[in-house]
């Protein structure tokens, strides 16, 4: 009972410190990316407690113990859901440390104005470049009818893959907030689109149907549920009086789209498009959203290195990730990441690939103390974004009013690849949801214009919003992701 007893206390705790949390900031983002957090970190543990005291919960994630190893309940996995616990305490309690109650009274806010075209274009650009890098090994996979999740990231034909998953990632996710954008219109906030043809809305739909397709054909549920949660984040801090019930609908068909990748992931061919009773349909891809194994991969990675007495590696992780600014393909010897060395170290099997939980990565570095030092700096460094968010963007260049504005929810939106890597993870969030997202919206806001006869980039004439200035004069309102108290 002493499992359940370190569950119960770290969910009251958690609970309490984001209720705190929120009336702190007003901000929904952080018990969306609290929710998160406890999702990879937690939620698999009140499973798998129950079903090694003898109950049967019905999901199926125990192959994992012959693949990775068994899991008891011992004093090794008590230790794991202590440190677990922790983990998101700190996190917490750093936020609340370093985070600054917004106070925009007599800020006045000039949106950005983007060219709706221009974002179209761009993501287009990426998605097809995406493409390119995997489609052979696509055609294969649905030649021989063959998951093109299980086949394409595991071809060694294709040589960038990472390449191909930055930009798609990219791609999906600039356009998700692009059309949040789109659909905020006038009452936009900090970033307009300029003028809205009906050419303008069915190119979002053109284009989002066919990164859909793309992914559900690759099995990308992560990309989808990241670019959705951006978008919704974005929608309520951008937008100055959110539709909700467009945002329920939207919330719902991203919840219905993300469960139907997870459920058709493991088909080949056109078996992904799977035909029968729509409700049949529907109700399987809502429930594959609570009974997929996502839970469960990332959580046992500290148990089994805790159980098996891994060797701390004393930073590894900081060489690995100075020298992965080398591509692979320039340097295929350049040192491994932490989740290699922890796949070696627990004897798994190379047929499959694992998650390892980003506390596990900090574990792996510096013991108990890597745990601590890693939730401080998650929590700092997602108090920093917030604090940038809500700064006085007057005084900044142009393109760091783009980042301050779009890097919270973005980042936000990233937990789940964060919570789900190592150290390392750290460069690929810097890529996907920081610096990528802020370049491309910075190119969608510039314009070309003759000076003295010569070409020359200038940026899109802001436009004011109906009333001179922008004033918040509560903790609650839209300026923080939020949807009201």
């Amino acid at each position: 009972m002493q499992y359940y007893a370190v569950l119960a206390v770290a969910t009251v705790i958690i609970g309490l410190l984001t209720l705190v949390l929120w009336r702190k900031t007003g901000s929904i983002a952080f018990p969306i990316g609290i929710a998160l957090l406890y999702y990879w970190t937690l939620l698999g543990a009140w499973f798998i407690v129950q079903d090694l005291l003898g109950g049967n919960t019905g999901l199926r994630y125990q192959y994992y113990f012959y693949k990775l190893f068994p899991v008891r309940l011992d004093d090794d996995y008590f230790w794991t859901l202590v440190l677990y616990s922790s983990f998101i305490v700190v996190i917490q309690l750093a936020v609340l440390h370093w985070v600054r109650t917004p106070n925009e009274s007599g800020l006045e806010i000039v949106p950005i104005r983007i060219s709706h075209a221009k974002i179209l274009i761009l993501t287009s650009i990426a998605g097809l470049i995406a493409y390119l890098l995997v489609r052979n090994s696509l055609a294969s996979a649905e030649a021989g009818n063959r998951s093109g999740y299980a086949f394409v990231r595991y071809d060694p034909s294709v040589r960038l893959f990472t390449v191909h998953q930055i930009l798609n990632r990219v791609a999906l996710l600039s356009l998700c907030v692009g059309a949040a954008i789109l659909t905020a219109g006038k009452r936009a906030r900090y970033i307009i689109g300029a003028s809205v043809h009906w050419t303008t809305v069915a190119g979002y739909i053109v284009v989002l149907g066919l990164l859909f397709h793309f992914n559900l054909l690759l099995g990308n549920r992560y990309e989808i549920a990241n670019s959705a949660i951006a978008a919704v984040l974005f929608y309520l801090s951008n937008d100055r009086r959110p539709n909700k019930v467009l945002l329920a609908t939207v919330c719902f068909i991203a919840m219905a789209a993300v469960g139907y990748v997870g459920f058709t992931r493991g088909y080949g061919g056109e078996d992904v498009l799977l035909k029968g009773d729509f409700g049949t349909v529907l109700s399987s891809s809502l429930n594959e959203n609570v009974v997929s194994n996502e839970p469960f991969e990332a959580h046992l990675s500290l148990y089994g290195v805790i159980h098996k007495n891994v060797p701390v590696t004393y930073g590894s992780s900081f060489v690995s990730l100075a020298a992965s600014v080398v591509p692979r393909i320039l340097w295929p010897t350049r040192p491994d990441n932490i989740y290699i060395y922890y796949i070696r170290e627990v004897g798994a099997p190379d047929t499959q690939g694992y998650n390892i939980h980003h506390a596990t990565g900090w574990y792996l570095n510096f013991g108990v103390s890597g745990v601590i030092a890693g939730a401080l700096l998650f929590g700092w460094f997602w108090a920093v974004l917030f604090n940038q968010f809500h700064s006085d963007l007057r005084n900044k260049s142009h393109v760091a009013r783009v980042f301050s504005i779009l890097s919270f929810c973005t980042c936000t939106s990233a937990i789940p690849a964060i919570v789900r890597a190592g150290i390392e993870g750290y460069k690929t969030i810097a890529l996907e949801a920081l610096i990528f997202p802020t370049a491309l919206f910075t190119l969608a806001s510039l314009r070309i214009v003759l000076r003295q006869n010569k070409p020359a980039l200038a940026i899109h004439a802001p436009t004011r919003a109906p009333t001179p200035r922008i004033l918040s004069s509560s903790v609650g309102s839209g300026t923080n992701c939020s949807l009201g108290r």
